[in-house]
């Protein structure tokens, strides 16, 4: 039971709010799940990897690692852009309780809070970032070489 509520509910929770994005970005047909799926297995590799440590960031720095790699996989198979699937993946993500706490805190003369929650969100932005910016780097990387290993076989 408690894997059902710990794990299994968020999981399927980020896949509805990523479906909802996509919705509002547009996708249409089969990449609408495609791109909700993305959302939801990001959620459950950062839920996988909270269970392992105390940081905030190595989680996060590994979810953003797996949007980018699911979204390059799938923008390859299904032949659409790459934002289809990276926009609505990123949601479960994003630290909007963080920064709505420290936001809050400011606003109320805590200032030593909210300095700490606006840095740990930007720690937390700065590895989701890091994580799609480096994926998406050696993705773009080798598809290079292999373009142009492909070219000198077929010269030769």
């Amino acid at each position: 039971m408690a894997f059902l509520i710990g794990f299994v509910v968020p999981v399927v929770a980020s896949y509805v709010a990523s479906m909802a994005f996509a919705l509002l970005y547009n996708v249409h047909g089969k990449n609408i799940h495609i791109a909700s799926a993305c959302g939801a297995f990001s959620y459950a590799v950062y839920l996988a990897v909270m269970q392992l440590t105390d940081s905030m960031v190595i989680p996060n720095f590994l979810g953003g690692v797996a949007i980018a790699i699911y979204a390059e996989l799938a923008a390859m198979i299904f032949k659409a852009p790459i934002t289809v699937y990276l926009v609505p993946g990123i949601v479960p993500l994003v630290p909007g309780l963080t920064i709505y706490k420290a936001m809050e805190a400011c606003l109320r003369g805590n200032l030593a809070v909210g300095g700490a929650g606006v840095v740990n969100t930007t720690k937390i932005g700065g590895a989701i970032a890091l994580g799609l910016i480096l994926t998406s780097y050696f993705f773009r990387m080798f598809r290079s070489i292999g373009q142009k290993m492909k070219r000198e076989s077929v010269g030769k």
